[in-house]
C-alpha cells in the first residue's frame, strides 16, 4: 500500500463513529444468529469465565495465552 493511500486510510477511519459502527456490528450479529446459537455462546463463556475466576485469570480483554491456557486445560 502505497504512503498516500495508507494516510488516506488513517484519515478515513479517524473520522469515522467507531462507537455508532460497533454498535451496528453487534445489532447485525445479534440479528443473525440463532437463538440456540446465543444460548449455546453464553453457556460456552460462562464456563470459560468461570475457569478463569478459578485460575486467577482476567477474562477480558481476552489475552491469547489465556485463551490457549484454557483450550489445553479443556482438551
Amino acid at each position: 500500500m502505497s504512503k498516500d493511500l495508507a494516510r488516506m486510510r488513517q484519515a478515513e477511519l479517524a473520522s469515522v463513529d467507531l462507537e455508532r459502527l460497533a454498535e451496528k456490528a453487534s445489532s447485525f450479529m445479534a440479528g443473525h444468529l440463532a437463538d440456540s446459537t446465543k444460548r449455546a455462546y453464553a453457556h460456552d463463556y460462562r464456563i470459560y469465565d468461570e475457569w478463569c475466576r478459578a485460575a486467577g485469570m482476567e477474562t477480558m480483554p481476552a489475552d491469547p495465552l489465556v485463551i490457549a491456557l484454557y483450550i489445553a486445560a479443556m482438551a
